[in-house]
């Protein structure tokens, strides 16, 4: 039997046209839907195995390609630009820095800005890695939330961001051959949906914008966003999924501890022996997981 795959569309949102992957749910409907915000260097495509894993729950699945990335291109309505090392001078971050632009905050307000355009009532917003940052403050930007799962939200002082940031505008290419064959190498489990959708994205993000997130954006640390959910959203349900730091999870042990202290323990599940995109390499365990934080329907953070 052949599934339906997503459609594509575009919604126009002052300066920028945002493009985004719908997915339609299988089977019985559940009257439900998930807004999927991918992470840095990625697209919607590679939120593909999770958006089809929840429609065939009955779940309907919206994925942005958010600002910078996938066919949303440039925050500044601009072409791409060659792929070029990471200026780490003083002079380049501080004007980058101030590019408001860049912050996630402005980034959340644009998915938040999409959900009022399209019509989700109530979507529970799913966020990876950066992506999880910008739907921590989508509530605080509008948009009525059912709830939020941020899966390995990253905690990075401003010397790992930078590093982290360097290299990743390192692995940018416009050749998806060789985006493909690095990930193959670098990424052997991962299944053959990631490997595509990661590929096409490494060829269509923005190293100006990959720079501008970095720099516009340290230290990472979502705490000040769930204390702002806490107060102005106090009922709303925000759990999290995080992996293992010594397998690459972005979430020390000690931030950990502070998101149990906002969320409950029982909001914060560890995925052991995982690493940061355990959806890849963990798919099945991640996913129950997700559907267990999905279900739930009487927990918020307290």
């Amino acid at each position: 039997m052949i599934r339906p795959g997503p459609t594509r569309a575009a919604v126009r949102l002052a300066r920028d046209e945002l493009s985004y992957l719908a997915w339609e749910p299988r089977g019985v409907p559940n009257g439900r839907t998930a807004l999927l915000l991918h992470g840095l260097q990625s697209n919607a495509v590679t939120m593909t195995t999770i958006a089809e894993a929840l429609a065939a729950r009955g779940w309907r699945a919206i994925a942005p390609d958010l600002p910078g990335h996938g066919h949303t291109y440039a925050l500044d309505g601009s072409d791409r630009e060659r792929p070029g090392p990471f200026d780490t001078s003083r002079l380049a971050l501080v004007r980058l820095r101030a590019d408001r632009r860049f912050r996630i905050a402005s980034t959340a307000r644009v998915v938040a800005d999409l959900g009022r355009r399209i019509g989700l009532e109530r979507p529970a917003v799913v966020g990876h890695s950066w992506g999880a940052s910008v739907a921590s403050l989508v509530p605080l930007e509008g948009l009525a939330c059912e709830r939020l799962v941020l899966f390995d939200p990253p905690y990075l002082t401003e010397e790992e961001a930078r590093a982290m940031g360097a290299e990743v505008v390192a692995e940018t290419t416009r050749s998806r051959q060789e985006a493909r064959s690095t990930l193959e190498s670098d990424h052997s489990d991962w299944g053959e949906a990631d490997l595509e959708g990661k590929s096409e994205a490494l060829t269509q993000v923005s190293n100006r914008v990959m720079i501008g997130i970095v720099a516009a954006n340290v230290p990472f640390d979502p705490t000040p966003a769930l204390l702002a959910l806490r107060k102005k959203r106090p009922g709303l349900p925000v759990s999290a999924i995080v992996g293992e730091p010594a397998f690459g999870s972005m979430v020390p042990d000690e931030a950990r501890g502070r998101l149990i202290d906002l969320l409950g323990e029982a909001n914060v599940q560890l995925l052991r022996g995982a690493g940061h995109s355990f959806h890849r390499t963990h798919f099945e365990a991640f996913l129950a997981m997700l559907v267990r934080a999905l279900a739930d329907t009487d927990r918020a953070p307290g």
